[in-house]
């Protein structure tokens, strides 16, 4: 989906409005979905901050120039005729609203905050309203971190007030800490922060030792460790300080305020991320819009409420952080209560939300498999706890058929046991259990899954099934069924491919379709890997894998093939990537066959926008961080001994390296294994310019929903 997500920050009005929805934003992208940022243009330095995480941004605040799913905005003061204009687009629009104080007239209002649930939004027309700390925005790290035990003496202390700190009050902070001794004060300097001068000065005159982490930033992970700012330490013995840049991995917040037992805060949404960690913490109002803070902690009965930056002084917050220093008891009790206030996964819950209702309210044409329907009686158990299954769960949410779902099965031990989405996960011995249950296999591997339930024949057995490629247009277009059959093979494994694959184009994104149907589609077997597909049948092998990753396939094919391959050619231009490669192609003990390339392949020498991920997503893509270097295969002049085998999944890019392979590709009639599930017609163009280059190619379709087109001169006829 396409996410435009309109929010502002600056010095002035601080970054907490970015920083949400940057938690909202990653994991948007981490289920694969895109995003844009619009700002309006007057929030230069707000832009410039979101442009350091890595985000697209622009300056436009009526979003004229991107068709998006969902719309989110974050900003305080917009008219009713702002919303009336965005409310023309297709796009579902959720407003951020965090004090009821007028319909927008939009789809799905959302307020995670402590006290949203006191307030009334009973007026509001949204069909959905998010509302309390289950929907809490918090940065992904804090899901994944878990808060430390709880220790009675106090030895690390947490300030941080805000990415800006437009009040200049945490010099006022450092100054009423600074008679404590034996602790370690850690201070986050926001990136907007202009005090940090002050910071200093007050810090140099602590009597215990004070951490500054500068340069508070959440960049994504795609970011070169490399590239950060390396430590700059300004102390001597005289004086116990430092500076400490807080690096940017997502990690590091989280994991810093697991280790502090005391906190200072401002009280904006580092509130909820300190509650989610459990950390006791005094608070210190910076803007109007969080002083409805003081009446909740006062209604809970904490005495955690200092003032307003206005009114709060050094000597009273030296004051109040002794009082809780001496007083484990009283610590423990408060952070007993702040622990269970807030839904550590809120920021992920909030996104399922969204998509559901996305989903819904356009009436995508998702159905169910022609043999099912949803029967009152009976309950549905969902094989595989991965994505696939979360996003089955939403599926069957599209159709209120949630509700039935009894449990999820996974094979993993590590997972049995646990909760996903209010559901306990089981081991495959649950099936035998529920002998009336209907079984949704949701994993690429049903056709491992298949046989292993029992008392099959009696049961109703799905099959969930998406394709979901990384580069897709807003709708499927049909492919001729007329090309598709002619250019691959009479193959049935083939045919019924096709024959999924215009089923799901026609019906949507994602479907369920009958066990009888699935079992005629073909399961995975990467590259070469099937008894149908391998390549023993030739004595010595050169190999060119193009998109290598961390040399996972390598492995395979060294232990598949190991007496045969003489010669390897790998191409990854991701940073990260790259060096697992390396490294384990020396592990291995490839090294003296191997050539390692940090570069793509395509049809000409150019360089290239790049998405440097650090992960399987990373890809050519015009928004990218960084840039690669590319040139066709054919320039290479590589050396071949025996049979050539070029592997390419390069996440939708392997049409251009086709076009750059051309000349060897002719010269060496190579077994081709390509990927054709990236782009929505890659599966009918890459077979027609292989078989541009050498009509006597026979093209087959294998690996179900990963498909990948087969080409051979000598087999497959």
């Amino acid at each position: 989906m396409n996410i435009a997500i309109r929010a502002d920050g600056s010095v002035q009005m601080g970054l907490g409005h970015l920083v949400r929805c940057g938690a909202l934003a990653k994991k948007f992208e981490a289920e694969g979905d895109h995003v844009r940022f619009f700002c309006s243009e007057k929030t230069e330095d707000g832009m410039v901050w979101l442009r350091q995480q890595g985000y697209h941004v622009e300056a436009d605040t009526l979003l004229r120039k991107w068709q998006a799913d969902i719309i989110i905005v974050d900003v305080y003061g917009l008219s009713a005729e702002y919303f009336a204009e965005l409310a023309k687009s297709d796009a579902v629009v959720a407003v951020i609203d965090d004090h009821a104080k007028g319909d927008f007239g939009c789809d799905v209002v959302v307020n995670g905050n402590l006290d949203a649930l006191a307030l009334d939004y009973s007026g509001y027309s949204a069909a959905r309203k998010l509302l309390g700390t289950t929907y809490a925005m918090l940065r992904s790290e804090f899901e994944t971190t878990s808060p430390a035990p709880f220790r009675e003496a106090v030895s690390d202390i947490l300030v941080t007030m805000g990415g800006s700190d437009p009040n200049n009050f945490t010099p006022t902070v450092i100054k009423g800490l600074s008679e404590i001794s034996g602790v370690t004060i850690h201070v986050v300097c926001g990136s907007l922060m202009k005090n940090v001068e002050d910071i200093k000065a007050e810090a140099k005159k602590c009597l215990g030792e004070v951490i500054m982490y500068s340069g508070l930033n959440e960049k994504r992970s795609r970011q070169s460790k490399k590239s950060r700012t390396p430590h700059r330490v300004f102390c001597d013995r005289r004086d116990r300080f430092r500076i400490n840049p807080l690096y940017s991995s997502p990690d590091s917040m989280a994991e810093l305020m697991a280790k502090c037992d005391l906190a200072i805060s401002a009280g904006g949404g580092t509130v909820k991320e300190l509650f989610a960690m459990g950390v006791v913490s005094l608070f210190v109002v910076q803007a109007d819009n969080q002083i409805l803070l003081r009446d909740y902690l006062q209604n809970e009965g904490l005495p955690l409420y200092l003032g307003t930056h206005n009114d709060v002084t050094a000597q009273q917050i030296y004051t109040e952080v002794t009082k809780l220093m001496n007083n484990p008891n009283e610590r423990l009790r408060i952070r007993t209560i702040i622990s269970s206030k807030v839904d550590r996964k809120g920021t992920s819950n909030i996104v399922a939300e969204l998509k559901v209702y996305c989903i819904k309210r356009r009436q995508k044409v998702m159905k169910f498999g022609e043999n099912f329907t949803p029967s009152p009686k009976n309950d549905i158990i969902i094989w595989g706890a991965g994505v696939a299954g979360r996003r089955c769960y939403e599926l069957l949410k599209t159709f209120e058929a949630e509700d039935k779902v009894i449990a999820f099965v996974d094979s993993d031990k590590a997972i049995q046991g646990a909760t996903l989405l209010n559901t306990v996960v089981h081991s495959p011995d649950f099936v035998s259990q529920e002998s009336k249950a209907d079984i949704i296999i949701a994993t690429m591997w049903y056709h491992e899954v298949y046989p292993l339930i029992p008392n099959r024949s009696a049961r109703n057995i799905l099959v969930y099934c998406e394709r979901i490629p990384i580069i897709t247009p807003v709708k499927f277009e049909l492919l001729s069924d007329t090309e598709l059959y002619g250019v691959y093979q009479n193959d049935p494994v083939t045919i019924a491919s096709i024959d999924i694959l215009q089923y799901i184009r026609k019906h949507g994104l994602r479907v369920l379709f009958s066990i009888d149907t699935a079992v005629n589609f073909p399961g995975i077997c990467r590259y070469w890997a099937s008894e149908e597909l391998s390549l023993s049948v030739y004595d010595k092998l050169t190999v060119v894998d193009v998109g290598a990753y961390d040399g996972d396939t390598i492995e395979r094919w060294a232990k598949s093939y190991a007496d045969k391959i003489s010669k390897i050619y790998a191409f990854e231009p991701d940073d990260k990537t790259f060096v697992a490669l390396k490294k384990n192609i020396e592990a291995w003990g490839l090294s003296g066959k191997t050539e390692c390339f940090k570069n793509g392949l395509s049809n000409k020498n150019q360089t290239l926008s790049f998405i440097n991920a650090g992960h399987m997503g990373s890809r050519i893509d015009s928004d990218g961080d960084s840039s690669i270097t590319v040139m066709p295969l054919d320039e290479l002049n590589i050396t071949v001994e025996g049979k050539l085998c070029i592997k390419m999944d390069i996440e939708g890019a392997e049409s251009e390296a086709l076009e750059g392979a051309k000349e060897t590709i002719k010269k060496y009639a190579p077994e081709l294994a390509i990927s054709v599930y990236h782009k929505y017609d890659d599966v009918l163009t890459i077979p027609k310019i292989i078989k541009s280059i050498n009509p006597a190619y026979n093209c087959i379709l294998r690996n179900g929903t990963h498909m990948e087109c087969y080409a051979s001169v000598e087999r497959f006829s």
